[in-house]
Order: C-alpha cells, then structure tokens, then sequence
C-alpha cells in the first residue's frame, strides 16, 4: 500500500530500520555455510519483503539492496528496483490457494533470514458496512499470510530468523 506522501514515508521507513541495529545491518547474520552456501562471506543477508512493491517496503528493499544483500520481493506486480529478486504472490486469495503458494513462495527463495511483512491494501468503509469477502480478504492479508511465512520459515530454518511486520489501518 502506498505512503500517504514522502513525508509520511520516510518516517515510517525510519521507524522500521530503527527496529534493527546498525551492526546488524552492516554485517548480516553469520548463518552456517549450509545455509547460505558462501561460507566465509555468509555475511549477506537474505530478506523476504512480502508488499515490496510500492511505499515502505519497496523503500525498505531499496536499503537492503543498496547494503549489498540479497533481496525477494513479493507482490502482485513486478516493482522497478534492480539488483532485487521478484516472486508474484497474492495474499488475498482463498486459503487453499495462500496455503500452497506460500510453500511455492519458500521453496523458491530457499533461505529466508530476515522476513519483511507489510503487505496490505486500503479497504474503503467502516468494519461493519464491508461484506464478508471483504473481511475475509482483510483476515487473508493481515493474520493469515504472516502466520503461515512465520510458521512455516521457522521449521525451515535452523539460523535465527528475524521478523518485522509492518501493519496499517
């Protein structure tokens, strides 16, 4: 979802990196060379922006790929940032359907030590005027989606995964 302006942008982006130290982001986790495949220079990286197509997390993939790592970004249309991977994924489908495109999701980007969620989209009206697809897709987007990529990336992961979930209302 885009920021309300740059302004808005920016400080929210400033929000989301205070979140993670400036060690942190200047040397990476040291991962087991099993797991990122580069042994000593496992120091990159690799983050899942899911809603890195626009506003705070296309800015957020920017930083991360402007620190030199490696960076997925998810959403339903492909954004112009080069040096960053794409994988199409929509979080607001049936159950079914986010159950098996979130495994098709991880198993493409194998090595997830950083999961970025901000996907979201802005619902018109008040909780009690929208219809139940409408809530469904809202549920979908904001507790389905992040619980199946957490559940999920940590029984794949035997490094510690960090998480930041970027919400809005």
């Amino acid at each position: 979802m885009p920021c309300e302006g740059r302004t808005a942008c920016t400080a929210v982006l400033r929000l989301a990196l205070a979140s993670v130290s400036a060690a942190d982001l200047a040397s990476g986790i040291r991962a087991p060379a099993t797991a990122t495949g580069k042994g000593a220079e496992g120091l990159k990286k690799n983050f899942l922006i899911v809603g890195g197509t626009s506003g705070v997390g296309l800015e957020l993939a920017r930083h991360y790929v402007d620190g030199g790592h490696n960076v997925t970004i998810t959403g339903r249309n492909r954004p112009d940032l080069a040096g960053a991977g794409f994988q199409r994924y929509d979080v607001t489908g049936d159950t079914e359907r986010q159950v098996r495109d979130t495994d098709v999701l991880l198993d493409h980007a194998k090595v997830v030590h950083t999961l970025v969620y901000c996907a979201g989209f802005r619902q018109h009206g008040h909780l009690y005027e929208l219809a139940d697809d409408e809530l469904a897709a809202m549920t979908h987007v904001g507790l389905l989606a992040p619980m199946l990529l957490i559940q999920r990336l940590k029984i794949r992961s035997d490094w510690p995964l960090k998480i930041m979930l970027i919400t809005s209302s």
